[in-house]
């Protein structure tokens, strides 16, 4: 049914965990790297190391970036989408459960005229509107 035998792999995991509680605890830490200084337009994040990587992200369209790299808005949406997708394909691989298809959507948005910097004073109440919607389908296999 699935390649990765999930509960394989998690069995000495969840063995450390309760064995030492206090390790139970995941901390990701990502940082800027060099990029050029020049283009403020533009940034590299990520992590350095044997297990590193890089993401370039640009500057969104709406405040004049020229839309060839994912804005922080949609790497943020992103890592929500592939966090929600990841939790729901571990839980049906630990239950034996087949998934016909897994589809997660992630849409992030602010509304760029509350920027203080374009309006030239603070944002009204109004204005601060943060808007971070997720929906999620999974289908099984019939008879599944």
């Amino acid at each position: 049914m699935y390649a990765i035998d999930v509960r394989q792999i998690q069995a000495p995991i969840k063995e450390e965990y309760r064995s030492h509680p206090e390790r139970a605890r995941i901390q990701d830490v990502v940082h800027s790297l060099p990029s050029d200084l020049s283009d403020p337009t533009r940034v590299r994040v990520g992590r350095a190391g044997p297990k590193g990587f890089e993401i370039a992200i640009g500057v969104h369209r709406g405040v004049g970036g020229d839309g060839t790299l994912p804005c922080s808005g949609d790497v943020l949406a992103a890592a929500l989408a592939g966090c929600q997708e990841l939790s729901v394909r571990m839980v049906a691989a630990n239950m034996g459960v087949q998934l016909e298809d897994v589809r997660v959507e992630v849409s992030a948005g602010q509304r760029v005229a509350a920027d203080e910097v374009l309006l030239r004073r603070p944002p009204r109440e109004e204005e601060r509107e943060h808007v971070l919607e997720r929906r999620h389908e999974k289908r099984l296999y019939p008879g599944a």
